[in-house]
């Protein structure tokens, strides 16, 4: 290429400016330096520089550069970097003490005259002589640059008096676009941002490749920056508009969600710092990426020590993790029939402290299991009378093998207990005289039920042979009980038995590890789909009530909101303090808003939730409530593409933008 070639391509794009340029013809091999602008072979991109901020400010404005240009100017990147340079700041020197004392002069005389004059003369500005007869102009805003001038000496001297620290800071404004027409727009409304903002810039122009050279990606060489203007900034106004000083980011701790679509940063949400209970509903419609986004939390889990469990009733979806974390699948389908005894107390490693919640908590499991056998009809007898007899059953039985709650010494004798032997027990109640007719006609429908199950050649016969222990599951980070259920098919009674138990022993796992100090977090999916759904919502309602004093965090995955139409699940929706929600049905934002809080992300659902665009597949909007933080936010789902290609569900759509 000869030298006028190079100079002639420069000057055009210069008159133009860079109305020439053609992306077609750009290198693929790097960046391209021109006039205003730099280009590379899919974008065009500007850079500003900051020379000034207000003296006075209470606001990090390099967030609001970020979260503002990103809502009007959604197609282009913005990134705002510093490059700093210490400073040794000397205030006992003379030239600081005369400029200081330059700068408190000029402010106590303006003030004086400014305050004798009237309130017209203050709104409208006003001219006078000195008594030297030198001819003044005074208004309310060049009195604010003398003292704003004023103020900066003062608290340069106080800061590095008591030992703060200074630097040079060169502060960019980087954007880069799709078109050109998106650069025009960008640019407009940058300018009246920082406008408004109080905020001094300049554009870089003329000097691109120098910008590159100096303070580009991983270059810093100062060769050469003269034109380009530093701020004398203190180490707390650095830290106060660092550009990692963003939502979710501060302290570099806590759970990672995914990429906030606004800040373009990792989301981090800590959920651990308070004792507060934490209860996580992430709701969206099928194939919006719900459990492909859970996957993500649930390995964020992982990595920070907590265990993971996960109740998958498609099946065939959780155990895709597996190929990254240690963890363990069970299978809990017909052709692999296993069985929790909630009877057994002697894997607790119960204290005498101890020992008599978890008896009753084992009491209670088994009567809850035995509900589900039953599955009493309305006409059928009293609900209450049912579990009265189970109760004194249950209670009979483990009085019968030893059993004291108030001696873990005893619990080793619960090992043995099977199920079918409490039915011998119902039988005997039947006798009792004070039993009623109704209660006595309930007996029998008990053993007539749960016999059923327990047939030596029934069709559940298979069902109660292979145990599920604690053993198995404790030392497990990642624990998968898995249904292979197709969607939209409802579980019937023995799948809601197996569901019941394995969320059982889940919740013996987090017992365990309470003790041990140790969090625990469990993922439910798609439990609305059980008949019996009341049992089980009883059972998470216990985990989810007490989930601050188990240390566990609890995840209800759903797919519509009508499910909380049940009423037995208030005690759950009560105890909702996160909300993790994407694309919906028809009508369940009005729904969120009404009832579950949810007016402070409105627009963010209306936005994800807009046919209009595909801009936000696979994106989330969440309210989160840690009980130290509170905060919104819109994010993506975001993994290595070698994770992407394992994890794709059916809960998941590919166009991920």
């Amino acid at each position: 290429m000869r030298l006028i070639d190079l100079y002639s391509d420069y000057f055009a794009n210069w008159l133009s400016g860079g109305n020439l340029i053609n992306q077609e013809k750009i290198s693929l091999l790097g960046i391209k330096p021109l006039y205003d602008r730099f280009v590379t072979h899919r974008m065009i991109s500007k850079a500003w520089y900051i020379y000034s901020f207000p003296v006075h400010n209470n606001l990090n404005i390099t967030e609001v550069i970020r979260k503002e240009m990103f809502k009007l100017c959604p197609t282009v990147k913005t990134i705002v970097h510093t490059y700093n340079v210490p400073l040794r700041m000397n205030v006992n020197n003379d030239v600081f003490k005369r400029q200081f004392h330059r700068a408190e002069d000029d402010y106590a005389k303006y003030n004086a005259v400014f305050s004798q004059l009237s309130q017209s003369e203050q709104a409208t500005g006003h001219t006078g002589y000195t008594q030297d007869g030198h001819k003044f102009y005074i208004t309310k805003h060049q009195l604010d640059r003398i003292k704003d001038n004023y103020d900066s000496y003062n608290y340069i001297y106080k800061t590095a008096t008591s030992g703060g620290t200074f630097v040079h800071t060169y502060y960019f404004i980087q954007a880069s676009a799709p078109t050109k027409r998106d650069m025009k727009i960008y640019k407009k409304e940058l300018m009246s941002l920082l406008g408004s903002l109080n905020v001094g810039y300049k554009e870089v122009v003329g000097r691109i490749g120098t910008y590159l050279s100096n303070f580009g990606p991983a270059t810093y060489i100062r060769d050469d920056v003269r034109r380009f203007i530093p701020m004398l900034m203190s180490n707390e106004n650095l830290t106060e508009q660092m550009p990692y000083k963003t939502k979710g980011l501060v302290g570099g701790k806590g759970l990672l969600l995914g990429l906030d679509a606004e800040t373009k940063l990792p989301l981090m949400v800590d959920f651990f710092n308070s004792g507060a209970a934490q209860v996580i509903m992430m709701l969206a419609k099928s194939g919006a990426g719900k459990t492909f986004s859970a996957f993500q939390i649930a390995l964020s889990l992982i990595a920070l020590d907590i265990h993971v469990s996960a109740i998958d009733i498609k099946g065939r979806e959780w155990r895709k993790l597996l190929k990254f974390v240690d963890g363990i699948e069970i299978n809990m389908d017909d052709e692999n029939p296993r069985f929790v005894n909630t009877m057994r107390l002697d894997d607790f490693g119960c204290t005498r402290e101890n020992s008599e919640y978890y008896f009753r908590m084992a009491v209670r499991a088994t009567v809850n299991l035995l509900s589900i056998m039953v599955n009493l009809k309305e006409n059928e007898g009293n609900v209450t009378d049912l579990e009265t007899i189970l109760e004194q059953a249950v209670l009979k039985y483990f009085s019968q093998n030893n059993v004291d709650s108030k001696n873990p010494k005893t619990f080793v004798n619960t090992r043995r207990m099977k199920y079918a032997d409490i039915i011998d027990i119902v039988a005997d109640l039947a006798t009792t005289k004070s039993y009623s007719a109704e209660q006595r006609a309930l007996c029998a429908v008990i053993r007539s039920r749960c016999s059923t199950f327990f047939v030596t050649e029934g069709r559940y016969s298979k069902a109660f042979r292979n145990e599920i222990t604690v053993a198995e599951v404790l030392r497990k980070p990642l624990v998968i009980y898995s249904f292979n259920k197709n969607a939209d098919v409802m579980l019937d009674t023995m799948d809601t038995l197996r569901v019941f138990m394995v969320q059982y022993l889940d919740t013996k796992k987090q017992s365990i590890r309470k003790e041990q100090k140790l969090h625990t977090a469990a993922f439910y999916e798609e439990l609305q789909r059980s008949n019996q759904f009341g049992k089980l919502v009883e059972t998470i309602s216990h985990s989810v009530t007490g989930s601050r004093s188990n240390n566990v965090m609890i995840f209800l995955l759903l797919n519509a909101v009508s499910v909380f139409n049940n009423n037995e699940l208030n005690a759950i929706k009560s105890n909702i303090t996160t909300k993790i929600v994407g694309k919906l049905e028809d009508g369940d934002i009005d729904l969120l808003v009404k009832e579950y809080g949810c007016k402070p992300i409105q627009k963010q659902l209306e936005k994800i939730n807009d046919k209009s665009t595909n801009r936000w597949q696979n994106c989330f909007a969440i309210l989160y409530d840690t009980g130290v933080d509170v905060d919104k936010a819109i994010y993506r789902t975001v993994v290595p593409q070698y994770m992407l290609e394992q994890f794709k569900t059916r809960d998941y759509n590919e166009n991920i933008k």
